[in-house]
């Protein structure tokens, strides 16, 4: 899935809804000056998407940017509390997005074979249990997206993106190969860090 179709799907629901804001991009300059801020490995997508969008939220969930006015704590604050909270996460587990229930999302150090970070969904209330939920930044957020817009046009509230949710079939579903074919598959998509 290409970056330029998801971000089109995701400015389309901020003019659609007002519970989904994207905020501004302060240029790449900016944004490629405080990845050194995080440690250890950063996803390419996920950098590629702050360089479009410093961040957005949508209904309860927050994807946390740079330097952003509007939206904090800022990317590598929520990731280093986050490995405060829970040590098993520290540089196995970039948290880049959560939700008032508690939920993180993160980029994994599992690669996919093109060299992208595979996403693990955490919960705050079952410590050291990451699940992998899709082998690519673009392929969850464009299923989160899906779902978004799926919800919102059937006049429905938004699902609870469990980690399961990422795996069934429905309108917003994208095949994930890799995900599927993964050997955390076999051991119901637990990923050890």
């Amino acid at each position: 899935m290409e970056l330029a179709c998801i971000m089109e799907l995701a400015q389309a629901l901020a003019e659609e809804c007002d519970q989904v804001e994207l905020y501004p991009q302060y240029g790449r300059l900016l944004i490629l000056r405080n990845i050194g801020k995080i440690i250890g490995t950063c996803d390419r997508q996920y950098v590629d998407f702050l360089c479009l969008s410093n961040g957005f939220r949508a209904f309860d969930y927050v994807f946390y940017g740079f330097k952003s006015q509007e939206l904090r704590p800022y990317l590598h604050d929520h990731m280093l509390s986050l490995w405060a909270w829970d040590s098993m996460l520290a540089g196995a587990f970039w948290g880049f997005a959560s939700s008032s229930s508690g939920l993180k999302w993160g980029y994994l150090a599992k690669v996919d074979s093109r060299g992208n970070h595979y996403i693990g969904a955490y919960n705050r209330a079952h410590r050291r249990e990451v699940s992998l939920i899709a082998s690519s930044f673009n392929i969850f957020l464009w299923k989160f997206l899906s779902g978004l817009q799926a919800a919102l046009h059937k006049g429905e509230e938004p699902p609870r993106f469990e980690p399961s949710w990422f795996r069934e079939e429905g309108e917003a579903y994208v095949h994930d190969a890799e995900l599927f074919a993964s050997a955390e598959a076999a051991e119901g998509f637990r990923y050890s860090p």
